[in-house]
């Protein structure tokens, strides 16, 4: 009876040892798990910051690039402008056109010829000097018509007839307007869909 109750407390002792085991057991491993998940978190965690850091930087980059491009924009029209300014003072941006000989003998093509610049003289030609203010303006840098730009802004080369009349230029300047409004609509749009992605 001894001897059952000795092997009974033995047995007792190895069930709490082996219950005491894999209790220990548990802790290690619990404890080396949430060991890794708090590695694995804090990795995410510096992941993310370092994206966060980076997008940071490439914004600054990009806002940097943007406002030297602004300047030098700005300076490039600065340049223009001084340039169409001392135009404008002693240049006309309607171009002078030669009056033409009555012709003694006209054949058929030469009086359509003459109805057609009939017509195109009720409207106004733009000279040169005008079509490269225009154009200029439009895109923001020097763009010459025909001789005419910032490097020779003389009478010579822009007084000239560009071909262009007034009312050609009064639709350019419809259409460019109706392209701006859609422009400015579109980067509105686009403006307000990034800043509600980030609320």
């Amino acid at each position: 009876m001894k001897q059952r109750g000795n092997t009974l407390i033995v047995l007792m002792l190895l069930v709490v040892g082996a219950i005491a085991l894999a209790a220990g057991a548990y802790r290690v491993g619990s404890h080396h798990t949430d060991n890794a998940w708090k590695a694995k978190e804090l990795k995410r965690e510096q992941d993310a910051r370092a994206r966060d850091l980076a997008e940071q930087r490439r914004g600054e980059k990009a806002s940097g690039a943007y406002q030297a491009e602004l300047l030098d924009a700005r300076i490039k029209r600065d340049e223009l402008e001084g340039a169409f300014n001392a135009y404008k003072r002693t240049r006309p941006i309607v171009a002078k056109r030669a009056v033409e000989q009555p012709v003694a003998v006209a054949s058929e093509q030469q009086v359509a010829a003459a109805a057609c610049e009939v017509l195109h003289r009720d409207d106004p030609a733009l000279s040169h000097g005008a079509v490269w203010m225009w154009n200029s303006a439009l895109l923001g840098r020097d763009t010459p018509s025909g001789p005419c730009g910032l490097a020779d802004p003389s009478e010579g080369a822009c007084a000239a007839d560009a071909g262009i009349g007034l009312a050609e230029a009064w639709d350019n300047q419809a259409l460019n307007a109706k392209l701006c409004a859609e422009d400015r609509l579109r980067h509105q749009r686009l403006i307000d869909f990034i800043k509600g992605g980030k609320q």
